[in-house]
């Protein structure tokens, strides 16, 4: 083979190994990539986990503390951030990232909104007593607090950036708030104003003076007002100066050196500290470890940090989440960091958490219990509502109602909007059937989210019966009979069946019955040795309905005073309305009725009547067969079991006009 033939294969060969290796340098370039996307999606993802899960540890903290309590809560919002899909409301803080929902609830009602952007955000929340609103911030700082390390007799420059949130001009002025007469601070800057999503730095400059050594603290408050509203933004400052005898910086610095908290039983807090490396300390990373043991123990989140460089700080952030069991008293534990780099490079910070006792001992009250109808009724169902207020007995959320009737078992109520989320609970019920003729005690209790039972709220209410069948003997007549068969097989034509109960008129003149409970009572005959003029005289006079059918008209008609003699008999199966004024003869005109299909007694009353003359008799023209005089309605019909559609409607018309007219109330 010739020198080109040698040289056409040399450079297949190289070909064919650069196209190798570009295929090897290919695969590695995507695997690479590969893990750094899934890296960024754990990033994405934790950032949306504890955006979420911080704003409601906020919402609880303030929540608790009562109306007017406000935190700033500092959150990073992934470039996944759907925010048309996100939103607060009801009890929930609901975000989605990246198709992904990150979810967050509490027990007490939530409203506000979420930043429109992804990014570093400061959020207010807010308490508004039985509700928390949370909501953009106006302006955002670079830092979460300010962290300085600087020997004694020096001076120290350090720098914030202020960045604004808002969709207008915000105009900021700032004060510095630091009271050591050791270190001095001073601001570059005492005012900035900001156009919207404008950032802008502002120097700080710290002077330690002699025997300064040790730990200096203030604040920087800043107040950003756009015109319509206003907002303060307090940054903590630490200052830790090192003594003139120290040779040199420490190689890392955990600041503060001290968190003390407050907090509740079951609230979870959020801690940020500064880690910060000495002018010669450059660190690959740095690791934590907890104190065994209360407060320790309940420290989450110790994963690595770094890398580090030379007098650099990195904030680190911590989540203790406190029991729900947790006793009252000082808890307390240890935080303490290692650098990789340098085996110097450790420093520790002490916790203390201060649980304060239940501050909430008392239940809600319970109020206004109430029943509806006003005036029950035997067999017909019986509504019952309460309000439930916890405002000035702790202000915790009332968790369930329940009622108690005449000492039977609780039952529980429901809320008036299915759930019982707030502090106070208006119209809370329940509703109870079948309830007996009689005097009822109902009582009504309530329970808070703490688990305090308040007063309780009581009603006396009493349940009647639409009217009672006085017999005039203890055995009835053929006529009561014929009465009382037709009213067990008909019901009130305002659509309900009438409750009632039957009786003898020896029971009524003997007092041993209860005339109070019924709205009407209804004879269909009258004895005249009965006694019973007197103690339905006396139910007439409180209110009280009295009914006179067929029969009952002969002489009951008379003993009520109605007439001075006793009623006269005809026979006839017609009856002829005279007017039409009245709920009874309301769907009648002025005319002549058959109301039996073959002629029976009809009793009408004397002309010496002087009450309203509804109808009278077919054979009649002035003596009325059915009328009303006061709380007495007479019917002088006889034999219902004959009665027609007309007859039938007369009677029942003639019944439920006598309920509803009673004004008669129990006791």
């Amino acid at each position: 083979m010739g020198d080109s033939g040698k040289k056409a294969q040399t450079s297949i060969e190289v070909l064919i190994i650069l196209g190798i290796a570009l295929l090897v340098m290919l695969a590695f370039l995507m695997l690479t990539q590969s893990q750094s996307v899934q890296v960024n999606q754990q990033k994405e993802s934790q950032d949306a986990a504890n955006a979420v899960s911080e704003l409601a540890s906020a919402a609880k903290e303030v929540y608790a503390q009562g109306v007017g309590a406000k935190k700033q809560v500092q959150i990073t919002l992934p470039s996944g951030y759907e925010a048309n899909e996100s939103s607060i409301g009801n009890r929930a803080i609901w975000l989605r990232s990246s198709g992904n929902d990150y979810v967050e609830t509490v027990d007490f009602a939530l409203h506000g909104s979420l930043p429109k952007a992804s990014g570093d955000h400061f959020v207010w929340v807010v308490s508004e007593g039985s509700r928390v609103r949370i909501g953009d911030s106006m302006i955002m700082l670079d830092s979460p607090s300010l962290n300085v390390l600087m020997p004694e007799s020096s001076q120290k420059m350090e720098g914030i950036v202020v960045r604004s949130s808002w969709d207008s001009e915000v105009n900021v002025s700032i004060t510095a708030l630091f009271n050591s007469s050791k270190v001095d601070m001073s601001l570059g800057s005492k005012a900035i104003m900001l156009e919207p999503l404008q950032s802008a730095g502002v120097a700080i400059v710290f002077t330690s003076g002699d025997n300064a050594s040790g730990f200096h603290s203030g604040y920087i408050e800043l107040n950003a007002a756009d015109g319509k509203q206003n907002e303060t933004v307090m940054l903590p400052v630490s200052v830790e100066v090192s003594g003139a005898n120290v040779s040199a910086p420490p190689e890392l610095s955990m600041l503060p050196g001290t968190l003390n908290e407050n907090a509740s039983a079951g609230e979870n807090i959020t801690a940020v500290f500064q880690l910060c490396t000495g002018p010669w300390t450059r660190l690959s990373s740095v690791s934590f470890d907890l104190s065994a043991g209360d407060a320790g123990d309940w420290v989450n989140g110790t994963g690595d940090l770094g890398p580090m460089e030379p007098e650099t700080c990195q904030p680190k952030s911590f989540r203790i989440s406190v029991p729900s069991n947790a006793t009252a008293g000082t808890h307390t534990g240890r935080i303490s960091a290692r650098g990789t780099g340098s085996l110097a490079a450790v420093d520790s910070a002490e916790i203390m958490i201060d649980i304060a006792a239940n501050y909430d001992t008392s239940g809600p009250d319970a109020s206004g219990l109430k029943a509806y109808p006003e005036k029950p009724y035997a067999g017909e169902p019986l509504t019952f509502s309460v309000t439930a207020d916890d405002t000035l007995q702790g202000n915790s959320s009332v968790k369930e109602c329940e009622m108690q009737l005449d000492n039977g078992t609780w039952q529980q109520m429901e809320a008036a909007d299915g759930k019982f989320d707030e502090s106070q609970e208006k119209g809370v019920s329940i509703e109870f059937s079948g309830l007996a003729i009689g005097k009822h005690m109902a009582q009504a209790r309530c329970k808070d989210a703490a688990g305090n039972i308040g007063s309780s709220a009581s009603l006396t209410f009493h349940v009647m019966k639409d009217f009672l069948f006085i017999t005039s003997g203890k055995q009835q007549t053929s006529s009561e009979e014929d009465w009382t068969s037709w009213l067990s097989s008909h019901k009130s034509g305002e659509g309900y069946t009438w409750a009632y109960d039957t009786t003898d008129a020896g029971k009524v003149s003997g007092s041993s019955v209860d005339l109070s409970y019924y709205s009407a009572v209804v004879l269909a005959q009258w004895d005249w040795k009965s006694g019973l003029a007197s103690p339905l005289s006396a139910y007439i006079g409180k209110g009280g309905s009295v009914v006179l059918l067929g029969n009952a008209n002969l002489q009951g008609a008379r003993e009520l005073g109605l007439t001075s003699y006793p009623a006269n008999p005809s026979n006839d199966a017609q009856a002829r309305f005279i007017t039409n004024s009245s709920y009874i003869s309301e769907p009648f005109s002025a005319r002549l009725y058959s109301i039996t299909a073959s002629s029976t007694q009809m009793y009408s009353l004397n002309d010496d009547f002087s009450g309203n003359i509804l109808a009278t008799s077919g054979n009649e023209t002035d003596h009325a067969a059915l009328g009303t005089d006061g709380n007495v309605v007479f019917w002088g019909a006889t034999e219902p079991g004959d009665f027609n559609e007309i007859g039938g409607n007369i009677t029942i018309r003639v019944l439920d006009y006598a309920v509803m007219e009673s004004k008669i109330t129990p006791g």
